[in-house]
């Protein structure tokens, strides 16, 4: 590894992770190579299936594509560095890594956006995404006036405000990430269970294991600042960005499945008015809806009524009222 050069300290240390840290940081390396190609291969088939739609480039697509290379750049970039294959200033070094880093902060806070969007008003989930990237931009700013000072060397005082501060940013988005699934959680029950859409449970539930894990992953980034290498940070958060977007994907598809499933939902005597003659009676509402959304990226069932995105949920009800 090489440091010094443009706007480093006279005083600069670099200091070349130990054969031990290296150790550590080439097994979680090759743990991220190995998401990586899972990762890779769940974004490839959901381009291919927007493709086959005629939608080369969409939102959703870009995003995760992003994401990957984001979080990848940053895992061979350093990793690269450390073990001396390549040679590089450290002002360049860091500002590449700040903004790939950037990128991949944005690319996933968005993408749950996006999941979000879909049981949304579209002038308030337009007012979501601007507010949360703002918020994001506001840490990635922070980052760009305290980690690189401080990785510079310029004095002390910065090293020991980013020692701070950077606990402080990574909880920060712990929290964003933990609101964010919150809210979506929310209006998953809010907005489609109570309304008797029942098959919503399993993404209900689902989605509360994966904010779960999420988060844990958030925690194990946070407790990684406390190890004694101040390199081996770096190569968990490749490895934790890459498990969170392998994790959304996977909540999109299952929302194009269920979204594609047919659902028969009954209700009792209370729910309707009695009809004459009848003691019982049930009342059978099958709710088939389906289209195209940005958010899976799959062509769903052909059917009258279609969702978008920019729409919220919409659908078309077949009513049969049958009596015993």
């Amino acid at each position: 590894m090489q440091g010094g050069g443009f706007l480093v300290s006279k005083n600069f240390e670099a200091k070349a992770p130990s054969a031990s840290e290296m150790n550590v940081i080439s097994i979680i390396f090759g743990f991220g190579l190995a998401v990586a190609m899972f990762t890779a291969a769940t974004a490839g088939q959901q381009t291919l299936d927007a493709r086959r739609r005629g939608k080369m480039f969409t939102t959703y697509t870009i995003m995760i594509w992003a994401e990957w290379i984001s979080a990848m750049c940053i895992g061979l970039i350093t990793y690269m560095w450390l073990s001396g294959a390549i040679k590089a200033r450290l002002v360049f070094l860091s500002s590449v890594l700040l903004f790939f880093w950037t990128i991949s902060l944005q690319c996933i806070l968005q993408i749950i956006i996006n999941r979000i969007s879909v049981l949304m008003v579209r002038k308030n989930a337009v007012r979501l995404k601007i507010i949360v990237c703002l918020l994001t931009l506001v840490i990635n700013i922070s980052a760009f006036l305290v980690w690189l000072p401080a990785l510079l060397q310029i004095n002390k005082t910065w090293i020991i405000i980013n020692v701070h501060w950077d606990r402080a940013e990574k909880a920060c988005f712990l929290v964003m990430d933990g609101g964010l699934n919150a809210y979506f959680i929310y209006l998953v029950r809010t907005k489609l269970i109570a309304n008797g859409l029942q098959k919503y449970n399993r993404l209900f539930y689902f989605n509360i294991s994966m904010s779960m894990l999420s988060l844990s992953l958030d925690c194990i980034l946070i407790g990684s600042i406390f190890l004694p290498g101040p390199y081996v940070n770096v190569q968990f958060y490749t490895l934790t960005y890459l498990l969170k977007l392998y994790i959304e994907m996977n909540i999109t598809i299952l929302i194009g499945k269920i979204v594609k499933s047919t659902t028969t939902i009954s209700f009792g005597a209370s729910k309707a008015a009695p009809v004459s003659g009848t003691n019982d009676y049930q009342l059978n509402i099958m709710a088939r809806r389906n289209g195209r959304m940005r958010l899976p990226d799959e062509e769903l069932a052909k059917d009258n009524s279609t969702f978008t995105v920019e729409e919220r949920i919409t659908k078309t009800v077949d009513t049969d009222i049958t009596h015993d």
